[in-house]
């Protein structure tokens, strides 16, 4: 049935005759990925030469754009995450329009 909804009735029918009911995610981070907006200490902001004394940082120190990017790639069932079920690669490329995509395929998403 992959890419087809699945009916409520198929679904329940399927949970009823012992079937497990998973999901698959893909979501993908960056070396040293950082928030584009986050909380701020507006008292270190405001002096951050003190801040920095004080082992304190002002703002995240790199670009959420920057840096390799992992795709990871994981099925969650009603019970948590199944065992060994987890993708997790690295990839370098990305196409001009930003999308990686292009690398993730059915055989390894299989």
């Amino acid at each position: 049935m992959l890419g087809k909804p699945v009916s409520p009735y198929t679904m329940r029918t399927g949970i009823q005759n012992g079937h497990r009911i998973v999901y698959t995610n893909e979501i993908w981070v960056f070396e040293g990925m950082t928030q584009t907006y986050d909380w701020v200490d507006t008292e270190a902001a405001s002096n951050p030469v003190k801040a920095k004394a004080d082992g304190l940082t002002t703002c995240p120190k790199i670009p959420a754009h920057r840096g390799k990017r992992a795709i990871v790639v994981h099925v969650i069932a009603k019970d948590g995450l199944l065992d060994g079920a987890e993708l997790i690669f690295a990839t370098n490329s990305m196409d001009g329009d930003g999308d990686y995509h292009r690398e993730m395929n059915a055989e390894k998403f299989e």
